[in-house]
């Protein structure tokens, strides 16, 4: 899969939006992936700064549709996924019990752009969590009164937004060809074949061999 570049070298508005905000250290960065195992693609960096609670909360539907049209660019791959990264301020309680200080916010894959972004025609069974980055922005969002890490954090400022990746990816294997199924069919019927005409013959031969009824009688 090959970099999808920005039309007039420009990268789309949302983000040249987010960069005139000061929230953007930089335009987005496009990664190709060659060092994966199973797939290759694109990984698109939005790198903030100074994303705090306050700001995530102000800007997060922007974000959301950075998301959606940065994956959208590559209609057709057949993954989309995206995931916010979040720095943690630990209190004394989280230091202690060695929290980790960082914590990655990740959407299911899917096809469709909108749906990975937003659940967009997708109903889940009652009890499934739904897994769409929406959903990812409103547990950052609600982190404090979170199970984990909500416990172990600074009820101020307790967290900073430090980057979204939007990923795009295709497998690398090929399909499988379909069996040709008479082919199957005929090679087992010839092997089939060859081991009766090999069992014949080795039945004829004992045959010859055996004595005969006459051949066994005493002699008068």
């Amino acid at each position: 899969m090959e970099i999808k570049p920005y039309p007039g070298e420009q990268p789309i508005k949302l983000a040249r939006s987010l960069f005139k905000l000061g929230v953007l250290v930089k335009y987005p960065v496009q990664k190709k992936r060659d060092d994966l195992t199973t797939f290759r693609g694109v990984d698109i960096h939005y790198y903030f700064r100074g994303m705090t609670p306050s700001t995530f909360k102000e800007l997060v539907d922007m974000l959301l549709l950075a998301a959606y049209e940065e994956a959208s660019r590559y209609s057709e791959a057949p993954w989309k996924f995206a995931k916010f990264t979040v720095d943690l301020n630990l209190n004394a309680k989280g230091r202690t019990e060695g929290v980790s200080e960082t914590r990655e916010y990740i959407a299911a894959k899917h096809p469709d752009a909108e749906t990975m972004v937003w659940g967009k025609g997708i109903d889940l069974p009652e009890g499934v969590p739904s897994p769409f980055l929406v959903d990812k922005a409103e547990q950052i969002l609600d982190i404090l009164e979170s199970e984990s890490p909500g416990p172990y954090l600074q009820r101020k400022n307790p967290f900073k937004v430090r980057s979204m990746t939007i990923s795009i990816r295709e497998q690398l294997f090929k399909e499988h060809p379909k069996p040709d199924v008479a082919a199957m069919k005929e090679r087992a019927l010839g092997q089939l074949k060859g081991l009766e005409e090999k069992w014949a013959k080795e039945d004829a031969a004992k045959t010859e061999q055996a004595p005969t009824e006459d051949a066994n009688k005493p002699a008068a």
